[in-house]
């Protein structure tokens, strides 16, 4: 079996959209409605614009900037930020149907920790 093009799909691209300039997320997601049927879902995140500007707004500010300098470190800097607005009118523009957005938290607890993916260091 595997893959077909003609049965709906969840597509996942979780922890990309930081990594990559705006235009090739938009390269990427026009390609991707090209080979996956209509009624497939699309699971996406991408970095919210308050990590820079409001840190709080997305947890402790302390581990967020850890985070992204982290992220530089390792030489895999994020370079791209969204608002919630913007990104939703940016899926939008594509062709997507945005069905909800969630912040960091959420998005884990509601998403990965049920499949047992804890983010937490032990």
């Amino acid at each position: 079996e595997g893959y077909s093009i003609h049965t709906p799909s969840v597509v996942t691209l979780e922890g990309v959209t930081q990594y990559l300039p705006k235009d090739s997320t938009a390269e990427t997601l026009t390609a991707l409605k090209k080979v996956v049927p209509a009624g497939s879902i699309l699971l996406i995140t991408y970095v919210d614009q308050n990590v820079l500007d409001d840190p709080i707004q997305c947890g402790p500010p302390n581990e967020v900037k850890k985070t992204v300098n982290s992220a530089s470190m390792v030489g895999e800097p994020w370079i791209s930020f969204w608002t919630p607005d913007e990104f939703s009118s940016y899926l939008k523009e594509l062709g997507y149907n945005v069905m909800s957005d969630s912040i960091p938290y959420d998005y884990i607890e509601k998403y990965l920790t049920p499949l047992g993916r804890n983010t937490e260091k032990k």
